[in-house]
């Protein structure tokens, strides 16, 4: 099997279904963050895969830095949030390590299912997709946290409604039954 994804790699690898997974450990020198967040993405070559993976964490790290700064104003706490709204995402891109393989089943037909089960976000519900399996985790994940954005509950701060954006880029589940790497984040 590793014979057979290394030949493929070789040869014309750009062309194969991957997912990617993009992580950051902190703190860094300029954010304080003491976490480690990660993300993960399809595509239908690696290049493509990262781009999605690395989008979907720096609009992680964007979210959490700006309920941070909500949640800090008028603090002593602020003097150190309100500067990593800018730093911590910058931080995030220039830290993080990235790691793709070739996933070549996500070229078959697949059915997936995304949620994000949180009842202090909003009302969850589960978004299901059909079509070619790297498109569809893609479009089920994109789908799923653009319904829970609309759906956030009206009587969160601000700050909460941040955050659960940002958790719903990093947590929402993505399942596509018949693929071997069928469970977890896309």
């Amino acid at each position: 099997m590793l014979w057979f994804l290394a030949t493929v790699a070789l040869a014309g690898g750009d062309k194969v279904p991957t997912t990617c997974q993009v992580v950051f450990m902190g703190p860094t020198k300029y954010c304080s963050w003491d976490e480690t967040l990660t993300a993960a993405a399809t595509g239908p070559n690696e290049k493509k895969a990262t781009r999605a993976a690395t989008e979907r964490l720096l609009n992680a790290a964007e979210a959490m830095a700006a309920a941070r700064a909500l949640q800090t104003a008028g603090t002593l706490a602020a003097a150190v949030a309100e500067p990593e709204k800018r730093s911590c995402p910058a931080a995030v891109e220039a830290e993080w390590r990235i790691s793709c393989f070739p996933e070549p089943a996500l070229d078959n037909p697949l059915t997936c299912f995304a949620d994000f089960k949180d009842d202090d976000c909003w009302r969850p519900e589960m978004v299901i997709r059909e079509g070619t399996g790297w498109r569809v985790r893609e479009e089920a994940h994109t789908a799923l946290c653009a319904e829970v954005r609309a759906g956030l509950r009206s009587e969160l701060s601000s700050a909460a409604q941040q955050q659960c954006l940002a958790r719903c880029e990093l947590e929402a589940n993505v399942r596509c039954p018949g693929l071997a790497s069928a469970g977890g984040n896309p």
